[in-house]
């Protein structure tokens, strides 16, 4: 499930993990890069290295909170996630992969773990062999179409396909678009 692989950085080694989310086969899923930080954090800049040299879609940075919340008995962590390009708010198959590190890899026994995010405190729960994890809810307002910029986004985006309702998520500052329902037939 997780390929170990061990690194120095500023303040001591860190220990970095490479999962595979959304599946139990080797090389399958969605990949996420966890990484141990410890109780001292690292600045912005190394994580967004870290980060680069990963390559991956997203990775995750596990934080201690406190003496009593360490890794292997914690029930508290700092979570951070970064692209090869920004830090973002949430990654769900991100923090997926971080549960299952301090599950299954470094043996946490708690049947629950919070991580505190940019996103608020999201909730990762063992439920029989897999987790669970309680993400945000993002609201969404829906959007008129007078709006002549939001207008030519949408034709930009899907071009002749009907669109049936157009939200917006202040949260989130996503564009949410539901489109008609279309079939097509071949020959």
């Amino acid at each position: 499930m997780a390929d170990e692989e061990k690194s120095t950085l500023p303040g001591s080694a860190r220990r970095i993990f490479v999962v595979d989310a959304f599946t139990d086969k080797p090389f399958g899923g969605n990949p996420a890069a966890v990484c141990l930080v410890g109780s001292k954090e690292l600045s912005d800049d190394i994580l967004q290295k870290i980060a680069k040299e990963m390559n991956l879609s997203e990775t995750a940075f596990i934080t201690e909170k406190n003496s009593q919340d360490t890794y292997n008995k914690g029930s508290c962590f700092g979570l951070r996630w970064f692209t090869p390009k920004c830090e973002v708010p949430l990654c769900g198959h991100a923090t997926l992969a971080s549960a299952a590190v301090l599950f299954n890899s470094l043996g946490n026994p708690n049947k629950e773990v919070t991580f505190e995010t940019l996103s608020g405190n999201l909730m990762a729960r063992r439920q029989g062999s897999s987790i669970c994890l309680d993400l945000p809810l993002n609201s969404s307002e829906p959007l008129s179409e007078e709006d002549q910029t939001i207008t030519k986004l949408i034709k930009t985006v899907v071009g002749e396909l009907a669109v049936k309702e157009v939200e917006y998520s202040k949260t989130t500052k996503k564009l949410l678009l539901c489109l008609e329902p279309t079939l097509t037939r071949s020959g």
